[in-house]
């Protein structure tokens, strides 16, 4: 029965885009509602829930999380694995659709870990999830490692999974700009995919296609892989693909010039986020926005776009995209001629694309700031980025931006009056942009050659250049080309000396220009139209927003005040029993006591007296510890809330003053007073430091502790990322040494404040001559132990006892504030963990944190 119910989950999985195809999702859902309504076999009910959240996931993400969460309940309570692995799953696929991808990852993870007699479908589905988790965060390496696993295991079940480890692959060498590796994967995962409409994996395997023959100037190619994949999609009704369709379809008419087009696309897939929005695709509209208001020149429009993108890409941890954004933000500055901010925003994209590895992102940000250079006079700076972003382009094959680079170099030559150098590097240009099969690139260049080559006195060849520019013209329909055809052929017979064929010519120009500025009035009413609609949908989608988060409230209410009515009803029927009990138990005392009761009236009569003045004192001294219990516990809320309104109200203004320190250092030109604004910025940022630490006091005394699993690796990393900028500043070698494999169970926040204090105190007080930090985590029986060690001025004997003192500092040179090891401390206590120290003045201090109870004792490894 069990594994009968399990196979029918995986069947969902694999078949319901084609169910939802074929059958109308309501409909759909309605039928699954009816019969859980009626259901009354637990593991049944369960399978429905996790259809019906399944169901739901493309429109109300809310509604699909409170299902799985039923369904994972349930499982627990009734003990079936199968429905709890489901269960687990699909809160993964909720985390993943919200972009919480961190959380999304412990889920799916968690999913794996819940054993079944036959969960290797389930598990590959993990895994497949796992990967693309990754491959978002721009952790290929880590990415692929995950597929190379999967497909180890697809291969030895013939598993319908295996296709999916191929598209993981070629994911992954798009983002990296492998064109061909990616083709090679394409292949392997077309071979094993039906040749359907009647599948959702086609969809994923056009798209990658087409993206990848368009990077290889394979237009034709890209073109009909994008035609099928966007008719499968408007079949399936599938929003994410329809919104790639039409971000496909504006990137079309963004190509060709057509800016209203495009503008109308965006505001078609902002139409579908009314029902259907993923954060990450988001990203994708707001900065396809920005660069279609950038080419209209609306350089407002165009940052208040990306800057949206940007802060969205940066709080889901977007790196690529986020890359990506950062110059397009830059390029903006550039013809804002704010160059200084261009070259800044230029190189926080060189910081991301560099750490991710990414030789296209790297090579596009070399030729940027070879424009700004160019800007700015320096030449040989210019000329020296444009020479790192050729060979960059030239190692990936990347044909647009070798050519793109090559003209850029060449303005470089002509500012220069090296006329020739200039012309031959347009005309190996020339060579390469043959496969664009682009009329008006062709244009364009030969325009430039015929431009060079009047002011060489070649004239022959240069009319020879205008003719083909401006055959080139005519076949783009491109009235902009012919009228700087007509300019130049002016230029050309003013440099023979024939003024009258140059007046002839100058009068072409002047009347195309007339009627191009007539055009483009209205063409600007048409772009203003579309912004219009566009500010107009944005509104509506906010309103609709409001609107569906106030029903969902309402909801969560309702649930809630359910929940109530039967923990009341619980507890009355407790209270009910519990009074029968003592009923029962009070008359059989009395009647036991009956006999006896006639002795007694004396005594009682006796104590009566005595009993009412005893009872009038407790209740004086209840009421006076009841008094001094409720001043107490208000003392301590207001001081509670004292302290966290006046952490807050202190970090508002050093935050405020740290940015304004950063502005400085752009906008002020004075070296003293960038220096002061530089001391200012480290006395704010060491007053933050404090109230941190100050806070991190009061949150570890009011936290319950709540245990997750922790991948240890990422922990670790994570607190040495903290301190990144002051381990480099400080030149000390860190020395990670994790042996944790997998998962543990611990209360994650304490562990990151113990490791992050330990850290600090580390960097401390760590040696001036060759310092270095080592970091220890390993498992001892089933307790996760973590050691960091310097060789920095270690401790002398009369300071041991004192150092996890609050506000105890061992010396005057001390950098820190006396919290940092108190801080462990209390947080170590909370969680029943040991800290010791092992020290020898100046030779350096190791401190030892021993947490408990951190993973089965069945499955622990001794150090």
């Amino acid at each position: 029965m069990i594994r009968s119910k399990y196979l029918a989950v995986v069947g969902l999985l694999v078949q319901s885009f084609i169910v939802q195809a074929i059958v109308a999702p309501n409909d759909l859902r309605r039928d699954l509602i009816e019969k859980l309504r009626i259901e009354t076999d637990n593991r049944k009910k369960v399978d429905l829930m996790n259809e019906i959240s399944y169901s739901y996931f493309d429109s109300n993400d809310t509604i699909a999380n409170s299902y799985a969460d039923s369904a994972a309940r349930l499982s627990k309570k009734i003990g079936y694995q199968a429905g709890l692995k489901y269960a687990v799953l699909l809160q993964g696929i909720g985390f993943y659709g919200r972009a919480i991808y961190d959380s999304a990852f412990f889920k799916f993870r968690e999913s794996q870990e819940i054993e079944d007699e036959s969960s290797l479908e389930m598990d590959l589905y993990a895994s497949a999830l796992i990967g693309e988790c990754l491959t978002v965060l721009a952790k290929y390496d880590s990415a692929e490692i995950v597929f190379d696993k999967m497909l180890a295991k697809a291969k030895t079940t013939n598993s319908h999974w295996l296709p999916r480890a191929y598209l993981g692959f070629a994911r992954i060498s798009l983002r990296k700009w492998e064109n061909n590796r990616a083709l090679l994967f394409l292949d392997s995962a077309r071979s094993l995919i039906p040749d359907s409409t009647q599948d959702f994996r086609n969809m994923e395997l056009l798209t990658l296609y087409g993206e990848a023959q368009s990077n290889l100037l394979k237009l034709d190619e890209s073109h009909q892989a994008f035609e099928q994949m966007c008719s499968i999609a408007e079949s399936f009704n599938d929003n994410y693909f329809r919104i790639k369709c039409m971000l496909r379809q504006a990137d079309f008419f963004y190509d060709r010039g057509n800016y209203p087009e495009a503008l109308e696309n965006i505001r078609d897939a902002l139409e579908i986020t009314k029902v259907y929005n993923y954060p990450a695709q988001q990203v994708q509209i707001l900065y396809q926005a920005g660069m279609i208001y950038f080419q209209l020149t609306d350089f407002d429009l165009a940052l208040d776009y990306y800057f949206k993108a940007l802060a969205l890409s940066e709080s889901i941890g977007l790196d690529a995209e986020t890359a990506n954004i950062l110059i397009g933000i830059a390029w903006v500055f550039k013809e804002e001629r704010k160059l200084d901010l261009a070259l800044d925003f230029a190189g926080r994209s060189m910081e991301i694309n560099e750490r991710i590895g990414s030789k296209y992102g790297v090579a596009y940000v070399h030729n940027t700031q070879g424009l700004i250079y160019f800007l700015q006079k320096k030449f040989p700076q210019a000329i020296g980025q444009f020479r790192l972003a050729l060979a960059l382009r030239t190692e990936i094959n990347y044909a647009r931006g070798i050519v793109a680079t090559l003209y850029n170099e060449a303005l470089v030559f002509e500012e220069l009056g090296e006329n020739e150098r200039a012309l031959k590097q347009l005309l190996q240009a020339i060579e390469l942009v043959t496969p664009l099969n682009n009329a008006l690139s062709f244009s364009n260049y030969y325009q430039q050659i015929a431009k060079l080559l009047i002011k060489l006195g070649r004239f022959d060849e240069a009319e020879n250049f205008l003719e083909k520019a401006t055959r080139m013209g005519d076949r783009s329909a491109s009235r902009l080309s012919l009228r700087a055809s007509y300019l130049l052929y002016s230029q050309l017979h003013e440099a023979k000396g024939d003024f009258k064929s140059a007046l002839t010519y100058r009068k072409q120009y002047e009347v195309l220009t007339d009627s191009i500025f007539s055009d483009k009035s209205s063409a600007k009413i048409a772009v203003l139209q579309a912004t219009y609609n566009l500010k107009q949908k944005e509104n509506e989608i906010a309103a609709l927003k409001n609107q569906r988060q106030m029903h969902e409230d309402l909801l969560l209410l309702q649930n809630a005040e359910i929940r109530d009515q039967k923990l009341q009803i619980y507890v009355a029927v407790f209270f009910l029993a519990i009074v029968s009990v003592f009923v029962a138990i009070m008359i059989h005392l009395y009647r036991k006591l009956s006999h006896v009761q006639k002795s007694l009236a004396l005594a009682n009569s006796q104590l009566k007296e005595a009993n009412l003045t005893v009872l009038e004192a407790n209740n004086t001294l209840e009421r006076k510890v009841n008094d001094r219990t409720s001043q107490l516990r208000a003392a301590y809320a207001e001081l509670d809330t004292f302290f966290y309104r006046s952490s807050h109200d202190f970090r508002r203004p050093l935050t405020t003053l740290m940015g304004l320190a950063d502005v400085a250092k752009i906008t002020v030109k004075d070296e003293q007073a960038i220096e002061l604004f530089k001391m200012v910025r480290v006395t704010a940022e060491n007053l933050d430091k404090m109230l941190y630490k100050l806070q991190s006091i009061s949150d570890i005394g009011a936290m319950e502790l709540s245990y997750k699993n922790v991948i240890v690796r990422d922990l670790v990393e994570n607190c040495l990322e903290k301190h990144a900028q002051e381990i480099e500043d400080l030149g000390v070698d860190v020395i990670l040494n994790v042996q944790v494999e997998g998962a543990i169970t611990t209360y994650p926040v304490l562990v990151s404040i113990i490791m992050d204090n330990l850290i600090e105190n580390a960097l401390n007080f760590s040696s001036r001559s060759e310092p270095y930090v080592k970091v220890n985590a390993y498992l001892k029986g089933d307790s996760l132990v973590i050691e960091v060690e310097d060789n920095g001025h270690g401790i002398p004997d009369d300071h041991k006892m004192n150092i996890f003192a609050m506000y105890f500092k061992a010396t005057e040179k001390s950098k820190g504030n006396g919290l940092g090891l108190y801080i462990v401390s209390k947080a170590a206590e909370k969680l029943s963990a040991t800290v010791r120290v092992e020290t020898a003045y100046d030779k350096g201090s190791r401190f030892i944190v021993e947490i408990p109870d951190c993973v089965d004792s069945g499955q622990a490894v001794s150090a």
